[in-house]
């Protein structure tokens, strides 16, 4: 076989398992764990082979996180169901082509120095990330390092209700996360990960 889709569908599958992490299941730990994996792989692939590993990761993450949209489309747009799928799909398919470039570019300038490339992929993903955010009006969602808001802020007691008694509730008020600044921190642990689980020579 010319082309293993092994790999591919193990991608395909750890995309859309990553949608977990964020609400309402908000298992912290399992973006970094999946991007671990695609990085790995990364390192290891050719550019278009990694370009392809990107994309199969993308399109199964944004399949399964973004299927609100066939709901819009269908239920509040009032587009025939065939066409509301398809509308989906191919909106799913280009969105994946940010991950695929970026699979791409890691492939191609990577350097073979385990942190050099960990730096490297952390940098392009970001980049990537506000890349889909900005570009023809972006379209900024599931960022993948929104789901660390909880570990790069933590919540502050509100001064309204600071000397409140001890028997009465209590509101936290958590200071606003800019979605690229928190990318970046979501990033550097996805980074920790990656070295943890050690690097192919």
């Amino acid at each position: 076989m010319l082309f293993d889709r092994r790999p591919a569908l193990a991608a395909f599958a750890l995309g859309a398992l990553t949608v977990a992490g964020f609400a309402p299941f908000a298992l912290f730990p399992l973006p970094f764990l999946t991007l671990a994996w695609l990085f790995r792989r990364w390192r290891a692939a050719a550019p278009t082979q990694a370009a392809r590993l990107g994309y199969a990761w993308g399109l199964g993450f944004f399949l399964a996180g973004v299927s609100w949209v066939y709901v819009s489309l269908n239920e509040f747009g009032g587009m025939a169901p065939p066409l509301a799928a398809l509308a989906t799909l191919l909106f799913c398919a280009v969105l994946a082509l940010y991950p695929a470039l970026a699979g791409y570019a890691v492939a191609r300038w990577r350097s073979g120095r385990p942190w050099r490339d960990v730096l490297l992929a952390a940098g392009v993903w970001t980049l990537s990330e506000w890349l889909r955010g900005w570009l023809l009006t972006g379209f900024p969602w599931l960022v993948s390092g929104e789901n660390a808001r909880p570990f790069v802020h933590r919540c502050r007691p509100h001064p309204a209700h600071r000397h409140r008694r001890a028997g009465r509730d209590r509101h936290r008020e958590c200071p606003p996360v800019h979605g690229h600044r928190a990318a970046l921190a979501g990033h550097a642990r996805a980074a920790v990960v990656r070295a943890e689980l050690g690097t192919p020579p």
